[in-house]
């Protein structure tokens, strides 16, 4: 899903450390390159609208599920132990919904956890 972002809009990133290197890079908010995402990571970068669209639609079931924040005034983790979790609550919610725009969103992210699977590694939201 790429969203078209305004140059004046925030950018809202989730991402996923692509080695142990990049978990360091990550842990330490240290995720750009020249004002862009560093290629160690994998990631989604979309606008305040697609966050507010997500947030009661996926977001505030995963913070209830692992008791954390994801919310547009902080950063955020999951855990590697936790990302499992994370992706077998999300494709239940793909599987029993309709609405097309989330079900663009969740596979996208999907595709982030299963890499975070992979590479055991975390899933930071920078909001």
């Amino acid at each position: 899903m790429k969203e078209r972002l305004d140059i004046n809009e925030h950018a809202y990133v989730i991402l996923v450390p692509l080695s142990e290197e990049a978990q360091v890079r990550m842990d330490q908010y240290d995720i750009y390159d020249n004002g862009e995402v560093a290629e160690c990571f994998k990631s989604m970068v979309f606008g305040l609208e697609t966050e507010e669209y997500m947030e009661i639609r996926l977001f505030d079931l995963i913070n209830a599920k692992l008791d954390i924040l994801i919310n547009i005034y902080e950063e955020e983790i999951i855990e590697n132990k936790d990302v499992e979790t994370v992706l077998e609550l999300t494709k239940r919610l793909v599987e029993t919904s309709d609405d097309k725009r989330f079900i663009e969103f969740a596979t996208e992210f999907m595709d982030l956890l299963e890499t975070a699977i992979a590479n055991r590694t975390d899933v930071g939201f920078y909001f």
